[in-house]
C-alpha cells in the first residue's frame, strides 16, 4: 500500500466524523422547526389552546423567538465543519454575521417571554429561573465570542460560540425527555416539568464534550 493511500485514510475518518457531527446537529435543530412552525401556525391562525393563548395577544416576540431560533439552529449547524471553514472561510464569516444577531434574538426575546408572559399550569419557579439563566448565559456567550474573534482570539471565540449554540439548541436536545415525560401522566406535575428542563441543559453539556473533538481546527483566519 503507498504512503499516499495510508495517509488518505485518516483524512477520510476524519471528513465522516465531520459530515456525521454536521448531520446530527442539522437533525436535532429539525426538532424546534417542525415544533416553531405548528406554534407559528396556531398564532396566525387565532388558534387558542391552553399552552398558546397568551401568545394571542402579544405574538411578535414568540415570533421573533421561533423565527431566530431556526435560522440560529440549521444554517449554525453547518459553522461546526472544519472542511467548510477550510474552504470557504468567507461563508463562515458571512454566516457568522448572519447567526449572532440571530442568537441574540432567540436568547432575549426568551428572557422578554420568562419575564412578562403569563406562566401556565406546567410552568413553576425552577423552570422560570432556568429559562432566566440559559438566557443570560447564552446572551454572554454571543458577546464574549464576537469580543474574541475582534481581538483575534480565534480559540476563546470558537468555545464560546460553541457554547451559545448548544444552550440555543435547548429545545432540540429537550425532545429526548419532553416526549416520554408528555405520555406519562406523572409528567402532568411540576417538578417533573422542571426536572425535564434540567434534563435538556445536561444534553446541551453533554453533546459539547462529544463534539468538542470534532470541531478542532487550526488556529487561523476568522
Amino acid at each position: 500500500m503507498s504512503f499516499t493511500a495510508e495517509s488518505e485514510k485518516p483524512m477520510s475518518r476524519s471528513r465522516a466524523a465531520d459530515s456525521l457531527a454536521v448531520a446530527g446537529l442539522v437533525l436535532l435543530g429539525i426538532v424546534p422547526a417542525i415544533f416553531g412552525s405548528v406554534r407559528l401556525r396556531q398564532i396566525t391562525g387565532g388558534i387558542a389552546t391552553a399552552d398558546n393563548a397568551r401568545f394571542l395577544a402579544m405574538p411578535w416576540p414568540v415570533v421573533v423567538h421561533i423565527v431566530g431560533a431556526v435560522l440560529f439552529a440549521l444554517p449554525g449547524a453547518f459553522q461546526f465543519s472544519a472542511e467548510l471553514r477550510r474552504r470557504r472561510m468567507e461563508w463562515h464569516r458571512l454566516a457568522g454575521v448572519i447567526l449572532v444577531p440571530c442568537g441574540l434574538a432567540v436568547s432575549l426575546s426568551g428572557l422578554w417571554m420568562a419575564q412578562f408572559y403569563p406562566s401556565v399550569a406546567l410552568d413553576g419557579v425552577a423552570v422560570y429561573w432556568m429559562r432566566i439563566v440559559v438566557g443570560v448565559m447564552m446572551t454572554v456567550a454571543l458577546w464574549l465570542g464576537v469580543s474574541a474573534v475582534r481581538r483575534g482570539d480565534i480559540g476563546a471565540h470558537r468555545a464560546w460560540m460553541m457554547r451559545a449554540y448548544a444552550l440555543g439548541m435547548g429545545a432540540g436536545t429537550q425532545v429526548f425527555t419532553h416526549v416520554p415525560l408528555m405520555i406519562a401522566p406523572v409528567a402532568q406535575e411540576r417538578a417533573v416539568e422542571s426536572h425535564r428542563h434540567g434534563c435538556g441543559v445536561g444534553h446541551q453539556r453533554a453533546r459539547r464534550r462529544v463534539l468538542h473533538p470534532a470541531i478542532r481546527a487550526p488556529q487561523s483566519g476568522g
